[in-house]
């Protein structure tokens, strides 16, 4: 297997994670520390709030040594890559400088919405990241870390209160709708009530608020005042903090966009026009025009961090022109969709770039879910047990990632202490290096199953735009499953709005492809929904009361070291008691930059971290950086003007939503 040389920033971010989850910020706030307990129970909460105090110091300090670290690693990386012959060195200038116009390719044929409620796609999130605030927002996505945004930590009297003082600095845009005024209290509060009722400007249910029963985990929202507001949960919650407050969607617009914009925002042909957006993040959408969305640079940004560019342009050329794109500087970035060894190739003929690897946080899954019907094989959960052992990760490894992965357990590897040990997952049926040590566990499963001749041919789903990116890649698995299961397999191709369907209603027999990347590093929230038994997203019907104790228990457990510990037990019982839905594989995804530009390296961090793009900056003086012209102003809107209508119901998901 051909071994590809890590750089000392990939492996800070693949192993240095250590972080402490958000949920242990609770009782962290306006002066927790300097009450005096009154009675054992004041007495009691009080030793839990010095507790969580000093987990979230701990937090701070691990991100504090990471990103010392990371800087540190980022100068050697760039002094071998000088030794090597290139011209990274180049990228050290003295002092970030404002000014220049940054340019980089993602998905803009895959914008859904810019109402920031009612959007759920990847792309979406991204640039909606760079326009809107959010109360409190990642510091580091994989170790589980938050950071001020428009407010600090919350102070926690109790258990099931969380009151957040707003930046007295933090002003809307400064555009005709919102004249850059302050943000309120109310403005939050109506952001997150807008989601929990789920209703369009017409009062109807509207299933594109698509987070509502996220946001209902808050069961009343107050504004006593403009500078606070006051969120509460029926019952102790430890994850309320991290994933209805700081998570990825959790999105502050202004009360004048929510009573003005909701007409128009109920039609469809209004999802993608950036003139409805009103924010009060750093950028300001400009124009999405063709395939290429604008943002400038918000003239009255009132972040402590600076944002330097004058510009983000998101841009979505052919894939098959990027690496000439990037080669004529129009471009200042390339990784995704491409492999580590096209990324060779470019660096070949344009020597003078900049490496950078950050984990592919959609793990590479194999599905499968247990038939109600006695009669159909896949009743036996020892089957599927079987077809998931048989899957070489290795093999797929090098397969799909030329040797740049890892294998993932049911924690993806990059989540740090979220994540089983490697050393740890390297023992369990199915991730040992050699196959041949899982090779007679895998023949009694399927003897006990019924044997191969009686179970018959099986059907293996595969998504076909996964096996558009890796050609090949469906009849690779199908002929490790056959080999080292001795099983009769057919493929079929379906796209992932079919395979969402049939998995939801029961009919889907088994999947291989991307599976859903993390929202965040806790997995409570995701096994909440998806493993224990009771679960909305549990459609491989997973039934084990052990696991759904600990579940239960990590919800209600504040201490983020006492949670991890319990994420490490509902670990080792999936990888044992065959749990519908198997991580095979993360893979390390490369990338080259030219050395104008600067990124903030947490923005490499993964998934949800483009935020953090903010704090990167251009050299406009280097010699290499072309001129640009910054896109046009951002259009000047009516509030009051009518709606543009189209065909598209306003009380439901669009036809074109359904699965995604």
């Amino acid at each position: 297997m051909r071994q590809r040389r890590i750089s000392r920033r990939a492996l800070l971010r693949a192993s240095g994670r250590a972080g402490v989850g958000a949920a242990g910020l609770a009782l962290v706030g306006c002066g927790g520390d300097d009450d005096e307990a009154e009675d054992p129970a004041d007495e009691e909460e009080q030793s839990q709030a010095e507790a969580q105090s000093q987990s979230q110091a701990e937090a701070q300090a691990q991100s504090q040594a990471e990103a010392q670290a990371s800087e540190q690693s980022q100068a050697e990386d760039e002094e071998e890559s000088a030794a090597e012959g290139g011209t990274g060195v180049e990228a050290e200038a003295a002092e970030p400088t404002p000014g220049g116009i940054l340019r980089l390719f993602t998905s803009t044929d895959n914008l859904d919405r810019f109402d920031p409620h009612r959007s759920r796609f990847r792309a979406s999130q991204q640039a909606l990241s760079l326009m809107y605030s959010r109360l409190l927002q990642p510091d580091s996505v994989s170790a589980g870390t938050l950071e001020a945004d428009l407010a600090g930590l919350p102070e926690q009297p109790d258990e099931t209160t969380y009151i957040f003082g707003l930046n007295p600095a933090a002003v809307f845009w400064d555009v005709p709708r919102t004249g850059g005024r302050a943000v309120t209290s109310e403005d939050v509060r109506l952001s997150f009530q807008r989601q929990i009722e789920g209703t369009n400007s017409g009062g109807d249910p509207d299933l594109r608020f698509y987070r509502q029963t996220l946001m209902a985990r808050a069961s009343a929202i107050e504004a006593p005042d403009d500078g606070t507001v006051t969120f509460t949960t029926p019952a102790p919650d430890a994850t309320f903090v991290d994933s209805v407050i700081g998570g990825p969607w959790s999105f502050v617009i202004s009360r004048e966009a929510i009573d003005e914009l909701a007409p128009q925002w109920d039609f469809q042909t209004n999802d993608t026009n950036a003139s409805l957006a009103s924010g009060s993040g750093p950028f300001v959408p400009s124009v999405l025009e063709g395939l290429t969305l604008s943002l400038l640079r918000s003239e009255n940004w009132w972040g402590e961090r600076p944002a330097y560019l004058d510009a983000i342009e998101l841009v979505r050329p052919p894939n098959a022109e990027l690496p000439t794109s990037y080669r004529d500087l129009q471009l200042d970035a390339l990784d995704f969709p491409f492999s580590s060894d096209q990324i060779d190739a470019v660096e070949e003929q344009i020597p003078d770039g900049v490496r950078y690897e950050y984990p592919v946080d959609t793990p590479v899954q194999l599905s499968f879910a247990l038939s109600n019907d006695p009669e159909n094989p896949l009743s036996d959960p020892r089957l599927g047990a079987a077809i998931a052992q048989s899957v070489d990760r290795f093999a797929l490894i090098e397969r799909l990632y030329s040797g740049d992965g890892r294998p993932s357990g049911p924690v993806p590897w990059f989540l740090g202490d979220w994540a089983l040990p490697e050393a740890q997952l390297l023992d369990f049926p199915g991730y040992r290096p050699n196959k041949a040590d899982d090779m007679a566990e895998i023949g009694l499963l399927i003897d006990a199953a019924g044997g191969a001749e009686a179970i018959g041919e099986l059907r293996l789903i595969v998504a076909d735009l996964f096996e558009g990116f890796y050609p090949g890649v469906g009849e690779s698995v199908t002929s490790m499953v056959q080999e080292n299961a001795g099983l009769t397999i057919s493929t079929r191709f379906r796209s992932y709005a079919e395979i969402t369907e049939q998995l939801v209603q029961g009919a889907l027999p088994s999947f291989f492809g991307w599976g859903p990347a993390p929202e965040q590093a806790d997995p409570t929230d995701l096994w909440r929904a998806s493993v224990h038994s009771e679960g909305a997203e549990n459609y491989g019907r997973y039934l084990n009361t052990e696991v759904d104790a600990l579940i239960e228990e990590m919800g209600a457990t504040f201490d983020t070291g006492a949670r991890q510990r319990l994420a490490l037990q509902v670990q080792e019982l999936l990888l044992t008691t065959a749990y519908w839905r198997q991580n095979l594989t993360n893979g390390i995804q490369l990338g080259i930059h030219h050395p104008y530009f600067h990124p903030e390296l947490r923005a490499f961090d993964f998934g949800w971290s483009w935020h953090h793009l903010a704090g990167s900056w251009i050299d406009v003086d280097a010699e290499t950086y072309p001129e640009r012209e910054l896109p046009v102003v951002p259009l000047d809107i009516d509030p009051n003007a009518p709606p543009a209508e189209d065909d598209a119901s306003a009380d439901g998901a669009s036809e074109d939503d359904a699965g995604e």
